[in-house]
């Protein structure tokens, strides 16, 4: 996009972020008589709006058309600026400071992904997965309930949408293109919501503002102690994840889980406010923002839903009966959306402390884990096995945590020499934490093994609410200035270190990785054709030859930018796990049929006829391939349409 046409879509999702969540979530809290502090107000009007806008358009889109999601919204507005109430809350002299922290935030935090996507004719992506998401959010925009974009035909089961959903929607009703709205639009929003919704939360739990900003810092930018290893001299190492667990800086290269962050904000807000009030309208949110979260992210699902279970029963025990009646409700929003894409299949194994295993196997082999562990078992020397077991333990909790452990200590300080009693809240807080460390310690998964690991990234995030804590404690200590500032300067330099390493490297390889021309020029051809339903099937390149060992190292190393970028279904794209209904085995067969037929000396009608069966079987619309090959034009129905000197791409009309 050009800078006028950008300035115009980014004034439209201004205007999507008013219209489509914050006066419906204004409206909400008004109608349930909720008034809180400016900061908490805007960020629960954006949030509960989005989940309502959500579980909108999740029905409406069952029902069959989106479109009918439109009049409702209007109404909605129309009601919500009837109400005689300050649009935008007015804001205190001394939030000024707060707010220019949270803009800063969030401008910093959301350079990983803005860095990315379309400037003027030019394209570059290479934040991670990026190309998978958009994948998904163009099926979302053509078709509801969805097929597996690179896949055609098999309905996507097994995997979490509601983020794509929300882009796909917006995306269908604004008119603003899918790359804008993935790699700008929405992550500056979420960080915003990030940056707003943990102010919020921790100056309501601590009452004080300094904590509150410290909470800011680090949950987006806490990293960990890898510096430390650079210092004793190993190079080469990510400082970012060298400890097994991907520190904050990173939370948008994965949008449904820094989306699912902002929603458990939300969730810990609302309980907050209801153990401190009791006020049951404070449940009409929680039940909003807790039902659909699993459809946002599996592990956030997984996190909050046992946590609130286990409220739930607490209350019942207490004879308030409010919030176990809340759980179910949210427990059939669950089943309505989670459920209806789960894999079935899906299964956790017991493999108790595999990750600080992993880590110090594959992260530090310098240390030697598998031959100590190895020795000392033929050996017998138990205390050797302890100490290597310990030293493992020690390096994955304290490395990964980084300043946060500091802070954590701080805080256990103040509960256990001062006598303080931790507040239902806290527990909630602290119950949410250890589920978020005890899955991925104990178990893998049967779909991507180790992603479980992803569970310990919200572990990092309640960390770091306590250790805010803990560092706003030491500023209401009599001390002076001077201590309190080299105080700041301490833990800061000392943490930035792994979110400086990301974003250093995003933004010096802002003139890198963008798309060549010629692929660009192929790719944008083929969008012009056809609609979205029309199947690609992509074929190797010439140099891979029809055996199993080669079609398969060209499957693992194929990137999804064909379909991406030419917005069609893919008859078989790479996506780093097989989801349910994906016979990768039988579409690989497919494959090697088209390579043996392109490769044969001579015509043959059989091979042919063959050949023309799979086009017909898998509505087959487009050949897309790197080189020139005379089978192929002599299929019926099938005419050259383009070629350049990367691409050439056939119709099929049979």
């Amino acid at each position: 996009m050009y800078i006028g046409e950008f300035v115009i879509k980014t004034i439209l999702f201004g205007i999507t972020i008013v219209t489509c969540f914050y006066l419906p979530g204004k409206l909400i809290l008004e109608k349930l008589n909720i008034k809180t502090a400016s900061f908490q107000y805007v960020f629960l009007s954006i949030i509960i709006g989005m989940m309502a806008f959500t579980l909108l358009l999740y029905a409406v889109s069952f029902l069959g058309s989106w479109i009918m999601s439109v009049p409702i919204i209007v109404i909605v507005d129309y009601f919500a600026l009837k109400k005689k109430s300050t649009l935008i809350p007015i804001f205190q002299k001394q939030d000024v400071i707060p707010f220019l922290f949270i803009l800063l935030s969030t401008f910093v935090f959301s350079l990983t992904m803005i860095t990315n996507g379309q400037f003027g004719n030019s394209i570059r992506i290479i934040a991670p997965d990026a190309e998978w998401h958009i994948q998904i959010i163009n099926e979302l925009k053509a078709q509801f309930p969805p097929e597996n974009p690179g896949f055609s035909g098999v309905p996507l089961k097994g995997y979490h949408i509601f983020y794509d959903f929300i882009v796909a929607k917006i995306s269908n009703i604004f008119n603003i293109p899918t790359i804008p709205l993935y790699f700008q639009f929405f992550p500056i929003l979420v960080s915003f919501l990030w940056a707003t919704g943990v102010y919020s939360l921790v100056f309501r739990w601590s009452k004080d503002k300094i904590t509150a900003l410290w909470a800011v810092f680090l949950t987006m930018f806490g990293g960990s102690f890898a510096w430390i290893l650079v210092l004793r001299g190993h190079k080469d190492i990510v400082l970012n994840s060298i400890f097994g667990i991907d520190q904050p800086v990173t939370a948008l290269f994965n949008p449904s889980f820094a989306i699912s962050v902002v929603i458990i904000i939300g969730i810990l807000i609302v309980l907050y406010e209801y153990f401190s009030a009791r006020k049951k309208r404070w449940l009409v949110l929680l039940i909003l923002l807790s039902g659909p979260i699993t459809l946002f992210k599996v592990y956030a699902g997984m996190i909050v839903l046992p946590a609130l279970f286990l409220l739930s029963l607490y209350e019942l025990f207490k004879r308030r009966h409010a919030f176990f009646l809340s759980f179910i409700v949210i427990g059939i929003i669950f089943l309505a959306t989670y459920w209806v894409f789960t894999d079935r299949s899906a299964r956790l194994y017991f493999q108790p402390f595999w990750p600080p295993h992993r880590m110090i196997e594959s992260n530090m082999p310098w240390y030697g884990y598998t031959e100590k562990i190895y020795t000392y078992s033929k050996l017998g020397v138990i205390r050797g096995l302890v100490e290597t077991e310990l030293y493992a333990f020690y390096v994955f909790f304290i490395g990964n945590l980084g300043t946060r452990f500091v802070g954590i200590a701080i805080t256990l300080w103040i509960l256990l020499f001062r006598r303080k009693r931790p507040t239902p809240f806290g527990i909630s807080v602290f119950v949410m934490t250890c589920i978020s460390i005890a899955f991925p310690m104990l178990f893998i998964q049967s779909t991507k093994v180790y992603d479980i690991i992803e569970m310990a990234w919200y572990f990092i995030f309640f960390c770091a609410l306590f250790a805010a804590l803990g560092f706003g404690f030491i500023f209401r200590l009599r001390l002076p200035d001077i201590l309190k500032i080299l105080f700041v300067l301490f833990i800061v330099v000392l943490t930035l270190p792994s979110a400086y390493e990301v974003i250093e490297k995003q933004v010096r390889q802002i003139k890198q990785g963008f798309m060549p021309n010629s692929y660009k020029e192929a790719v944008q051809f083929l969008r012009s054709q056809g609609t979205y339903s029309f199947v690609v099937l992509e074929l190797p390149p010439v140099e891979i030859e029809p055996t199993e060992n080669d079609i398969e190292y060209w499957y693992y190393k194929l990137k999804p930018g064909i379909t991406v970028y030419s917005e069609k279904r893919g008859f078989l794209q790479y996506q780093n796990f097989t989801l349910p209904g994906a016979n990768v085995e039988k579409r690989l067969g497919t494959i090697r049929k088209f390579v043996k037929y392109t490769k044969l000396s001579k015509d043959d009608k059989n091979k042919k006829e063959e050949i023309s069966v799979e086009l017909r079987k898998n509505n087959i619309k487009y050949i897309y391939m790197t080189y020139l090959s005379p089978r192929i034009e002599g299929l019926k129905g099938v005419k050259k349409i383009f070629k350049n000197e990367v691409a050439i791409i056939y119709s099929v009309n049979l």
